[in-house]
């Protein structure tokens, strides 16, 4: 995807690796935003562009498959901090699916001391009973220790920063059987902070989906006051319509000047949506030997959703089976709110048949967890409502598996505009969210 509108938050994230650089690290970035704004793009250019510049490794962590278990954390921390300073050396990349051996090996290929450092965490990973304390430490501490060995300042790229709470589940941090409760997680949170409280040679940047809880992570307790909030928010009509350009500009394709508007109003400036449906729309434009038209803008957007194998469909499905894999509740939850723009919690135990509010309340902090719903006060609504739309259509066995029907896909089509446009409408819920926690001391 061509980088568009970003600049003042790539311009914080490299005042954040230009303070790495002076070990003047007072506050680290967070960045928060539905999924597929853009936070991840970011990381990713952050990343490329630190490699060409050779100042600073950067060490990438998807912390919401990492947190699984304390040894598969300080796993893949390990993994983070070795491909890290590889590609900071020049050297070889890791294999996709590295063993301990190889990483230890290539570990030593940059510095005798970080093979060491390897080595040892892995040793402690093996551990038949490792005390889950001191994993978990060894793990956030490593990039800082990689840094003090080797010499070069590290920048940390936490992705989906929030599920690190998901690890308060295993002792020392749990301190009884059922859900992990405030305490629990504080208690983690307490672990985390030594490593990321004014570090001279570390930085991170991490990211997160749901504003609420990332605010409930960083805004209160032991991180309070460490991590400055950046919201990233779809783009305005202008850059919808710039990112428009370049793709198809990119790609070598012709395009009419109503289709970029076209585009603003069917991806409400949402760049994952422009770029799919742009790409999408170039390709028919080239069998075709024409130009991007309003009407291929929409035959590309509804086949990106409805059919298998569209790059939004297998988006919304790789989503709905997050969920599908979880507990029978949270899918009724999320088929119901399909249903409907947005819901009262009360509502919605009532529509499921859940017999006490209270327990519809667990269900509905744990979709927010994983950033599929948004609140705003007692009422509920989807991150994404493309994704609702995606699963009614799914869900209706008398739904085309075509689009050779024209007039079945002019009310899908307009059905789909319809539900963004009243969208439109909801982009603040974000900043709302953010203002229930009274101060806004993260909001930057």
């Amino acid at each position: 995807m061509p980088f568009v509108n970003r600049f003042a938050e790539r311009h914080r994230m490299d005042l954040l690796a230009a303070d790495v650089q002076r070990e003047l690290t007072e506050r680290h970035l967070a960045l928060v935003g539905p999924r597929r704004i853009g936070k991840s793009r970011l990381l990713t250019d952050f990343r490329d562009r630190a490699a060409v510049a050779g100042a600073v490794a950067t060490v990438e962590i998807a912390v919401d498959s990492a947190a699984s278990t304390l040894p598969t954390f300080l796993f893949e921390m390990v993994r983070g901090v070795t491909a890290g300073f590889l590609r900071h050396a020049g050297h070889r990349p890791l294999p996709e699916a590295p063993t301990e051996a190889q990483m230890a090996a290539a570990a030593a290929t940059v510095a005798p001391g970080l093979g060491e450092l390897v080595v040892d965490a892995l040793r402690l990973r093996n551990t038949a009973r490792p005390d889950g304390h001191q994993v978990f430490t060894t793990a956030i501490r490593l990039p800082e220790a990689a840094a003090h060995v080797t010499g070069v300042p590290v920048v940390v790229l936490a992705d989906e920063f929030q599920h690190i709470v998901d690890l308060a589940t295993y002792p020392p941090f749990r301190a009884g059987r059922g859900p992990i409760g405030k305490s629990d997680r504080g208690r983690i949170l307490a672990a985390l902070r030594p490593a990321i409280e004014r570090r001279e040679h570390v930085g991170w940047i991490v990211t997160g989906s749901s504003i609420r809880l990332m605010m409930e992570v960083l805004g209160s307790g032991p991180l309070m006051g460490r991590f400055d909030l950046i919201e990233v928010t779809t783009f305005d009509s202008a850059d919808a319509r710039r990112l428009a350009r370049a793709v198809w500009e990119d790609l070598g394709v012709d395009y009419a000047d109503e289709s970029t508007d076209r585009i603003d109003v069917l991806a409400s400036g949402h760049p994952f949506y422009v770029d799919v449906v742009c790409r999408a729309a170039a390709g028919m434009a080239a069998r075709l030997d024409s130009a991007v038209t309003v009407d291929l803008i929409d035959r590309a957007l509804l086949e990106s959703v409805v059919t298998a194998t569209g790059s939004i469909s297998i988006a919304c499905q790789e989503t709905w089976d997050s969920i599908v894999a979880r507990i029978p509740a949270l899918r009724g939850l999320v088929l119901e709110l399909a249903q409907h723009r947005d819901a009262s919690v009360l509502d919605l135990a009532r529509e499921i048949g859940l017999p006490h509010e209270s327990n519809t309340w667990g269900y509905i902090r744990e979709l927010e967890r994983i950033g599929v719903v948004q609140r705003a006060g007692t009422r509920v609504s989807l991150t994404d409502p493309v994704f609702g739309f995606w699963l009614v259509r799914s869900q209706d066995p008398e739904a085309p598996a075509d689009l050779v029907n024209e007039a079945r896909a002019s009310r899908a089509i307009k059905r789909f505009e319809e539900r963004w446009l009243a969208d439109r409408a909801d982009r603040g819920l974000v900043a709302q969210a953010a203002g229930d926690f009274g101060d806004g001391r993260l909001v930057s």
